[in-house]
């Protein structure tokens, strides 16, 4: 059985574009440059890369298995967005303080490689969209070709994401990098990791 290019395009877009962590955090970097928006999905399709690799070698067989790994990863994936959560909020704080605008993610490459990688969501998706795309045989094509197909299709669609912030004009840029927001975004991704924990608990 050979790639199915169609369905693995489709498998790519639906992982870009189901809304999670990846896409807040996204806005959030491309709120305050372009530039930093594009390090951002940079480091979001580096970790797609990783998982991609997975899908085609042994994730499936992995999950079924030991499906602690998973339940490993949850984890790690919470108390990242706690940890990020809080980080942010306190940057929102502290910005409102100063009546300031909010300052610019540090490291945001990073940031997305680390929320890519600790993503459960990504290999729910992995798991359960890509296996008709994938080959049966593992061939080393395969293991080049599907991690490029998806780290591309993500990086388009977190570039695209970053040109229509950078497109919005300046008062929705203030608008995405107050206080206020920052400070909303905080509290999101603040729930999304305890949703992730709970989850990772039943």
């Amino acid at each position: 059985m050979q790639i199915q290019f169609a369905s693995l395009l489709f498998a790519s877009f639906v992982l870009a574009a189901v809304p999670g962590q990846d896409t807040m955090l996204a806005l959030r970097s491309s709120a305050h440059s372009v530039r930093d928006g594009l390090r951002y999905g940079s480091g979001v399709s580096a970790g797609m890369i990783v998982w991609a690799v997975l899908a085609v070698l042994t994730l499936q067989a992995l999950l079924a298995t030991a499906p602690w790994v998973m339940t490993g990863v949850e984890v790690c994936g919470g108390l990242f967005l706690l940890w990020l959560a809080s980080r942010i909020i306190r940057s929102g704080l502290g910005a409102r303080a100063a009546k300031a605008q909010v300052a610019a993610p540090t490291r945001p490459m990073t940031t997305g490689l680390i929320s890519s990688l600790t993503n459960a969501k990504t290999g729910l998706i992995f798991a359960s969209v890509f296996p008709p795309a994938l080959p049966a045989v593992v061939t080393p094509g395969a293991i080049v070709v599907v991690p490029l197909v998806v780290a591309g299709v993500v990086w388009l669609w977190m570039a695209g994401l970053a040109a229509a912030v950078g497109a919005t004009g300046a008062r929705v840029q203030r608008l995405l990098t107050s206080s206020g927001f920052e400070i909303a975004s905080g509290a999101v991704i603040g729930l999304l990791g305890l949703a992730v924990l709970v989850q990772a608990a039943l």
